[in-house]
């Protein structure tokens, strides 16, 4: 690692090269695992029904990820020339490792609330983060990262800025930190699927502890304000910007899904008494397959509370959805007519 930093310190097209390189993980590693997780997930928004994408969707996504590697590779250069930044791989202690991936994980969540507020404000929305929100109902694996370019900059800043707001911390868990965080917030968050990762107590508790819901993600963009945290919901707690929504109608998608769900259990409890046999006999689940049963079900209550002045061109989404159902029912009657 030492030897890496030496010429890491000397070479900025070294730098760069290994941050493009790095770069790679999104397409060949965190979006393919991103659709791998949600599978046979439920729907969680209208993507069923549409299906929009803009026309520089790919210029904007393939920009937001070249630019990520540039920013790796700024990163690795100062890096290389900063003391307090540990390479040695005797200094990866577990102690130092979980320090600097706990300490990156606060810090760059708080920083990514405020400037996510701060993007919905009438100064900026329209300027820069209304091109995130133009697809009206995130579900693709790149759908997090169609985004502005000068908001992709200063959320690359804002990613790497804690790395030097601390004092010793090391360069293999920033680097670790930085793929989860792209995982999470850009791909999981827009998957447009209920996915989640609970801890059920081992069947003991009534409610089980929800540590991750992209449901939460998945509000902010129907509704447009509030939800601005991405990993900490606790932040839009405190600040007063939680979306609380007491009862969750179901979506079309959803119903759609959900009649899908019964065929595909059906055909399940079809197949399992036709291998038994004329015994009829169905394997029983073991322990491990019900634990997972409790997690996967699982869910969360999401809370609204708008204390920031947002844009006004952030409305609820699904008022606009309905507005488009509305639309075709009276085309449909015109054409009836």
């Amino acid at each position: 690692m030492e030897e890496l930093r030496t010429l890491l310190r000397e070479s900025v097209v070294t730098s760069l090269a290994i941050g493009f390189a790095l770069s790679a993980v999104i397409p060949l590693g965190i979006v393919p695992l991103t659709g791998f997780i949600k599978r046979g997930k439920r729907s969680i928004n209208w993507h069923l029904e549409i299906k929009d994408r803009p026309d520089n969707y790919a210029f904007v996504v393939t920009r937001t990820i070249v630019m990520s590697g540039a920013a790796t590779g700024v990163f690795l250069q100062i890096a290389a020339k900063s003391d307090h930044i540990l390479w040695s791989l005797t200094d990866a202690t577990p102690a130092t490792l979980i320090k600097t991936f706990a300490g990156c994980f606060l810090l760059r969540d708080f920083f990514s609330y405020w400037s996510h507020r701060f993007f919905h404000s009438k100064l900026l929305y329209k300027r820069f983060h209304a091109e995130h929100h133009a697809i009206s109902q995130t579900h693709d694996n790149y759908d997090g990262y169609y985004i502005d370019f000068y908001e992709t900059a200063i959320a690359a800043f804002l990613a790497y800025l804690p790395a030097f707001l601390m004092h010793q911390v090391h360069v293999i868990a920033v680097i670790i930190f930085q793929v989860f965080a792209a995982f999470f917030v850009f791909s999981m968050n827009h998957c447009g699927r209920d996915v989640q990762i609970a801890f059920n107590w081992f069947g003991y508790a009534k409610k089980p502890l929800v540590l991750y819901a992209s449901q939460y993600h998945d509000d902010h963009h129907v509704y447009r304000r509030g939800n601005y945290a991405e990993l900490l919901p606790i932040l839009d707690t405190i600040f007063g910007t939680e979306i609380v929504i007491k009862n969750r109608q179901p979506l079309p998608a959803q119903k759609l899904w959900k009649k899908a769900q019964k065929v595909r259990t059906a055909l399940r409890v079809a197949a399992a008494f036709s291998s038994a046999g004329d015994q009829g006999r169905v394997n029983r689940p073991n322990f491990l397959q019900k634990a997972y049963d409790s997690i996967r079900r699982s869910s969360i209550i999401e809370s609204i509370h708008l204390l920031c002045e947002e844009d006004d061109a952030c409305h609820s989404q699904l008022e606009r959805c309905k507005d488009k159902e509305k639309d075709k029912d009276s085309d449909m009657k015109v054409r009836k007519d």
